[in-house]
């Protein structure tokens, strides 16, 4: 009994004496690795970069510089640009570059892409004055998004470091958003009524845009594309006003000659004779209704609301005439399945005719009260007309976007519900051999007007719901995307920022819209204006011209 108890102590003993062995290995050989990692690190010797958040770093650095004297040399290329304080964020970007963070992983940290672009922002125009381009080693598309990297927290406020440029530490991405933005006071209107800016999912109180293009950043066009921009669509909405104007005129002088099922084309062209006026009225105007609103530094601001009564005259006119214009087309269509398919004649669809207007004038009208009520009219900054949406992206989709296209769809199911009788009758004639061959004919030339007026109309339109779609999905990352470079510029303080950059939202890294986006936007609205005037191009609207112009004259 006494020698088990004698070999199980021994047996401890071994077993206690193993573990610490091993232990002892383990202990050696992290404390290697610790020494072997922390060899890395030495002391900022930078002049530059003395004064920063951190004070050890590691070689060799991001550029592949062997020695701090090496990375020295060619950081203080930049010293000129720190001195001026173009950017907040310049210097400690570039320390971050040339003189990392040092940290236990056998690589130095990048820096955020954000802290990139935020310095880059503030500088690249300043070097770009001077002959200089942004360095491509510095490019921030270089530099990661996500992960670990040396960046700003904008979102912490406890122990700030007592460097002058304020918090810098190793921060995720999910740690980027804003907590509050600042409408600048070029931005904030004197208005009584209210106005609201909606901005990354955040409401700026008697907040609106700047009509004026910034000439440091301007809001997505310089003045140069904006007066393209007028010019552009001034001049279609010329065209489309006389084209418009001469279709409804030919229709009412010879109101006999067009009657069902043709006579819906009679109020579109009315409707696009309301829109294109819209469009020379806020041309003309030079954008006074459209930009009424005056901001704190006494610069317009696009109105909002019922602040200018002119301009809700003008969104009025240009909503109730885009959505009754939707309904027009769609009763067109669908007169012409009436006729071609179910056979009805022109007196049959006159009696019901009531109901077409009905439809057509009153669900527009009730669209239009209910945006009043809630009040969605806004000045559009780049053609000088007032509608509703331009800065309300839900507007502009569930009201405009959602309406027309349903008006679209509907309309051309019957339309090719339409043509598909058309050819069955066109069929049936040609068996009927040539005591039929005038009625095939006509037929026939029916069936290609129809087509091309549908395919000349449909084209344009489709081309416009695409462009405000796009608008209504991109509008606001655009309108973030400006709002936050010019909220971190080195000289927002013009602009009117007063808060800290920290409350800037993070660069979304979205390139500003094109503008052949808005030229095919307001070209193909009003092209539709243009093409109503194809169905009454002929020889008879020279002669009822003459006929009108004879009664008128002789009696």
């Amino acid at each position: 009994m006494f020698l088990v108890k004698k070999n199980l102590k021994i047996y401890y003993l071994i077993l206690f004496i193993t573990s610490l062995c091993i232990i002892n290995v383990f202990t050696v050989q992290f404390n290697d690795d610790y020494n072997s990692n922390n060899n890395k690190c030495v002391p900022i010797r930078i002049k530059m970069c003395s004064d920063i958040a951190y004070n050890m770093t590691m070689f060799p650095n991001l550029l592949q510089h062997q020695k701090q004297e090496e990375a020295e040399i060619e950081i203080n290329n930049f010293l000129p640009l720190v001195q001026v304080k173009c950017s907040e964020d310049l210097k400690f970007f570039l320390c971050t570059v040339y003189a990392p963070f040092c940290n236990v992983l056998p690589k130095p940290l990048p820096p955020c892409r954000h802290l990139c672009m935020s310095a880059r922002n503030g500088c690249e125009n300043l070097m770009n004055k001077f002959g200089f381009n942004w360095p491509t080693p510095l490019d921030c598309d270089n530099f990661p998004i996500d992960g670990l990297c040396v960046g700003e927290n904008r979102t912490s406020s406890s122990n700030l470091n007592n460097s002058k440029y304020g918090q810098k530490k190793i921060v995720e991405p999910n740690l980027l958003d804003f907590i509050d933005l600042e409408c600048p006071k070029a931005m904030k209107s004197r208005s009584m009524n209210t106005y609201q800016l909606y901005i990354s999912n955040k409401t700026l109180d008697q907040c609106s845009l700047p009509c004026k293009a910034d000439k440091i950043f301007p809001m997505f066009f310089d003045e140069k594309i904006r007066g393209f921009i007028r010019l552009w669509t001034s001049t279609w909405a010329t065209i489309s006003l006389c084209a418009s104007t001469f279709t409804a005129l030919t229709f009412l002088i010879d109101l006999h000659r067009f009657r069902y099922p043709i006579r819906p084309i009679l109020y579109l062209s009315i409707c696009f004779v309301g829109i294109s006026s819209v469009y020379i009225i806020g041309m003309t105007s030079e954008g006074n209704h459209a930009c009424s609103s005056i901001s704190a530094k006494g610069t317009p601001l696009t109105t909002q609301g019922l602040d200018n009564f002119w301009c809700t005259v003008m969104a009025v006119i240009y909503y109730y005439c885009q959505i009754s214009g939707g309904f027009w087309w769609l009763i067109l269509c669908y007169v012409w399945y009436l006729t071609s398919n179910l056979q009805w004649g022109t007196e049959a669809i006159e009696a019901i005719s009531s109901y077409f207007h009905l439809m057509a004038w009153g669900l527009p009208f009730l669209l239009t009260i209910l945006l009043l009520i809630f009040p969605s009219v806004d000045g559009d900054m780049f053609t000088g007309i007032c509608s509703m949406g331009n800065l309300n992206t839900n507007v502009l989709f569930y009201f405009v976007f959602i309406p027309l296209l349903i008006t679209l769809i509907i309309g051309l199911m019957y339309l090719v519900l339409g043509i598909i009788s058309l050819l069955r009758i066109r069929r049936y004639l040609k068996c009927k051999q040539s005591d039929i061959d005038t009625t095939s004919s006509k037929v026939q030339l029916l069936m290609i007007r129809i087509s091309t007026f549908a395919v000349l109309y449909t084209i344009p339109t489709i081309i416009f719901l695409a462009s405000i779609f796009y608008q209504s999905k991109y509008f606001d990352r655009w309108l973030t995307e400006w709002y936050s470079l010019r909220c971190n510029h080195g000289d927002r303080h013009v602009f009117g920022f007063s808060t800290s950059r920290h409350n800037c939202p993070s660069d979304l890294f979205v390139s500003a819209p094109d503008p052949l986006l808005f030229y095919a936007k307001y070209s193909s609205q009003l092209l539709i204006g243009v093409i109503c005037a194809i169905w009454v191009s002929s020889g008879k609207t020279i002669k009822s011209y003459a006929n009108a112009y004879s009664r008128l004259v002789y009696g």
